[in-house]
């Protein structure tokens, strides 16, 4: 189980345009990534609306060659990200 309550942003580029997002309530400790900064690849993806959703830890956290760390997480439309530490 994770620990404290994180909140964030980015932007997700879809079909060639970028949308900003928003993160908040995602608990860093539950999909495995301990450092504030992340990248990630999302698959499954054919409407924009599927994306904003509540997501859920699909898969348990890895461990990469280096020290960095990813982990998948999916949301009820089947929406998947894959984050890994930043730098990792």
């Amino acid at each position: 189980m994770g620990v404290g309550y994180s909140w964030g942003g980015g932007t997700l580029t879809f079909q060639g345009q970028e949308y900003p997002f928003r993160i908040d309530g995602l608990s860093v400790g539950d999909v495995g990534i301990s450092s504030p900064d992340a990248i990630g690849s999302v698959y499954n993806l054919t409407k924009l609306e599927d994306f904003s959703c509540n997501y859920a830890a699909a898969s348990a956290c890895a461990a990469l060659a280096g020290g960095g760390s990813v982990a998948t997480m999916q949301n009820q439309n089947r929406v998947v990200i894959d984050l890994s530490a930043a730098g990792a």
